[in-house]
């Protein structure tokens, strides 16, 4: 109860603080970098309904001034030899891979509380969270303290959470709304000015190490399953890890000095660490087989995935799967009406 009454108190601190973004721009006294800000969070708001099909209501239409860089800060804990992270169950919502908490000691200390029972954690702060349609979520400050790609890859990606969501599936519902966001990006950046090559770069860049932490995930997996003792597994843990700290520096050496990944890569590395990268980018690459196939109709690309999410989840997590790794989509999921034929 002490946790909700916590989680109460945050949300009605953000719903008395709301300004709305269009008394604000009528204001002359206005800064000029948050104008340009907002302006940009509107017409990012506006594709998203027009180009990509996601709901058309009254999020980010009101601001917040949170005054903190983040929103909230999530806490992931996974067991010693194991990717798998603790699910922490909501009232309606289900269950998530990771407890969010809108005070950062709050979140330290139960994350300290956690390794004291011998889990391996991580603490991440978040710019945005989705009340996925249960209310009208607002512009936040901690959004606009992005890079202007950044803002509207996150409107994306947490309109995308409104337009579905399946229940106790974490990683389902991450992977998907950070598909339809970077694909979102994709189509949303050739009619922005600024320096495309740039931000090119830096997607190339983020996709690069995405692919680099799951190929360590999977030998992770590979170790923690197989029958070796527990003794000899943390050794070879250690190994692993070592081995991905070298892999990283040589990637990050094609990155002409880019350090934007140093501080996650050198602090605590560990279990929940790559648990939270998996959760949003597991099943990436096979929604994105799935928007292909529909030729970047969203539409139809929502009516597929809700067919797939309609499936039991053994049923759904492999056909998944079998997209992750490349087989063809009619191949994979014949099984979801819809995906047989575009």
């Amino acid at each position: 109860m002490a946790y909700y009454r916590h989680a109460f108190t945050g949300q009605l601190e953000i719903w008395r603080n709301q300004e709305s973004i269009e008394v604000l721009l009528e204001d002359d006294t206005l800064s000029p970098t948050l104008r340009e800000k907002l302006n940009y969070a509107v017409n990012a708001r506006d594709f998203a309904f027009e180009r990509l099909a996601l709901p058309d209501n009254g999020s980010y239409r009101d601001f917040v001034d949170l005054k903190r860089d983040f929103v909230v800060w999530n806490v992931f804990a996974t067991p010693e030899l194991s990717l798998t992270p603790l699910d922490w169950c909501y009232p309606f919502a289900g269950c998530f891979g990771y407890r969010g908490f809108f005070d950062e000691d709050r979140a330290m200390r139960r994350a300290e509380a956690l390794g004291k029972e011998g889990f391996e954690v991580y603490v991440g702060g978040v710019s945005a969270y989705s009340t996925l349609g249960w209310l009208d979520d607002p512009v936040l400050s901690s959004i606009l303290n992005r890079e202007k790609p950044r803002i509207a890859e996150i409107i994306f990606h947490e309109l995308a959470h409104q337009r579905l969501y399946v229940k106790d599936d974490t990683t389902f519902n991450e992977s998907f709304a950070m598909t339809v966001a970077t694909a979102g990006l994709r189509l949303w950046i050739p009619i922005q000015t600024g320096n495309l090559a740039e931000i090119a770069e830096g997607q190339q860049r983020e996709r690069d190490f995405i692919k680099l932490i799951l190929r360590f995930r999977g030998k992770l997996e590979t170790l923690y399953s197989s029958d070796e003792s527990d003794d000899k597994k943390r050794t070879t843990k250690r190994s692993i890890y070592t081995e991905l700290i070298a892999e990283y520096r040589l990637l990050k050496g094609t990155w002409n000095g880019d350090s934007s990944y140093d501080e996650w890569m050198w602090t605590d590395l560990n279990n929940a660490k790559i648990a939270s990268i998996s959760t949003y980018h597991d099943h990436a690459n096979a929604f994105l087989s799935i928007l292909e196939r529909y030729e970047y109709d969203f539409t139809a690309f929502y009516n597929a995935v809700e067919n797939l999410a309609a499936l039991q989840p053994v049923e759904r997590t492999a056909c998944l799967n079998a997209l992750s790794k490349g087989m063809d989509v009619k191949r994979a999921c014949s099984m979801v009406v819809g995906l047989a034929q575009p």
